[in-house]
């Protein structure tokens, strides 16, 4: 943080589910909802959150990710903007260890929400808060120790290698949340040590048979972003990989998962390490928890769950949009759904995946709808099982010129 930097001190409450909500946001790595904040309040502009219960401390940190928006009342109250990047603090500044720091800072005798930290303190404010934050990936990454010892983390290092090794022969990925719980962790955040771990032990057999080993830890990605966390930039030969920005992340991120997808040597790496590949029932089952869900992908079961969820959702979006809707899903016919309005006929095939990833299954009288059909929609529902699924339509055309269509299967007759 440069000593300029704009600082903004918001309330939050634990009886309010407030610290639920930011320990959500710090591990899953994504925006809170929008939160009253100053109206000067800026993009980038830090922001320190101020327990307003009984503990009366700053509790954790974040960064304004937008201009706030009125509600459009004229009160200086009613401002909101998300506020991402949370970082819950290790130790709490208490109101009364922060004025005794900060005596001149009168401001602390008489707290009030929504205040901007006066300049000159900023910095001492900024200097105490970074001494109580949680350590960041990458720091995390550089401390870690291989995995040849007995601390936890190490133990659980050992566990989670040939789980990524069976993800990256399948060409997959999974989220930070779906890994923890396959492992037996119930807070995701921990995994950064054992993943910082995992990048040490592949970076030291490396030097052992003078040939890079990708780091696979990146297959371990956050819902928001869909990237692997800071530390992976310890690992890699990209400069400031911390300071890129996410489409330039994702550049360098996408090298990386399609080093890991083609190295052919992860068996010979897990001999090498004496560990044993993942079992059978660990495959499948970090298949159905992997970013492919639904789309086809997963067990039968869990396709139809998600498929169905999707399909609802697209009928209600179409009969709130004023279409008259009609199911053909039983008839297969190459699409799901007659929708009509004023005259007009779309049909819609709806593709439902659980999680961000636009990947699906689809069958060649789907494709051949695609290209003869002119009323012919393709409807990609994702989080297709969440509050608020996000629905992507594109005509025939845009399928298939957006999308690399790759046979999965195919049939075998007698000669």
């Amino acid at each position: 943080m440069s000593t300029g930097s704009t600082v903004h001190v918001v309330f939050c409450g634990a009886s309010y589910g407030d610290h639920d909500e930011l320990r959500r946001c710090e591990r899953l790595g994504r925006a809170t909802e929008p939160w009253p904040v100053p109206k000067t309040a800026c993009r980038n502009d830090r922001v320190v959150f101020y327990n307003v219960d009984r503990e009366r401390a700053f509790v954790a940190t974040g960064i304004v990710q937008r201009p706030p928006t009125s509600d459009g009342s004229n009160s200086h109250y009613h401002f909101r903007a998300p506020l991402t990047r949370i970082s819950m603090l290790k130790l709490p500044l208490s109101r009364a260890e922060a004025r005794r720091a900060f005596p001149q800072w009168l401001w602390l005798k008489y707290t009030r929400n929504m205040t901007t930290v006066p300049v000159d303190f900023r910095r001492l404010l900024w200097a105490h808060l970074r001494g109580r934050e949680a350590p960041k990936t990458s720091e995390t990454a550089s401390r870690a120790k291989t995995l040849f010892g007995d601390k936890i983390y190490q133990i659980r290092a050992k566990v989670a290698l040939p789980v990524l090794v069976t993800l990256a022969q399948q060409g997959a990925k999974i989220y930070y949340e779906d890994l923890a719980k396959q492992l037996g962790i119930s807070n995701p955040r921990v995994l950064n040590y054992v993943l910082g771990s995992i990048g040490q032990t592949l970076r030291e057999l490396g030097r052992r048979w003078d040939e890079a080993i990708p780091p696979i830890q990146s297959l371990v990605i956050n819902q928001q972003h869909q990237l692997p966390g800071e530390g992976v930039g310890f690992f890699i030969d990209e400069a400031d990989y911390g300071k890129m920005s996410d489409v330039e992340k994702r550049r360098v991120v996408d090298r990386l998962h399609r080093a890991a997808w083609r190295f052919e040597k992860w068996d010979a790496v897990l001999s090498a390490l004496q560990l044993a590949p993942s079992s059978i029932r660990t495959a499948r089952a970090l298949r159905n928890r992997s970013c492919y869900q639904g789309g086809g992908y997963g067990d039968p079961k869990r396709n139809r769950i998600v498929e169905a969820a999707a399909v609802n959702s697209v009928k209600r979006h179409l009969r709130n949009h004023g279409y008259r809707v009609r199911s053909r899903e039983r008839e297969r016919i190459g699409y799901d759904l007659d929708a009509t309005r004023k005259g007009s006929t779309l049909h819609i095939e709806v593709k439902g995946v659980s999680g961000h990833i636009t990947e699906f299954l689809i069958t060649k009288g789907e494709v051949n709808k695609a290209k003869d059909d002119l009323a012919f929609q393709l409807c990609i529902v994702t989080r297709a099982l969440s509050r608020d699924p996000l629905l992507r339509f594109c005509p025939g055309k845009q399928l298939l010129a957006d999308f690399r269509l790759e046979p999965t299967a195919f049939r075998a007759t007698p000669k």
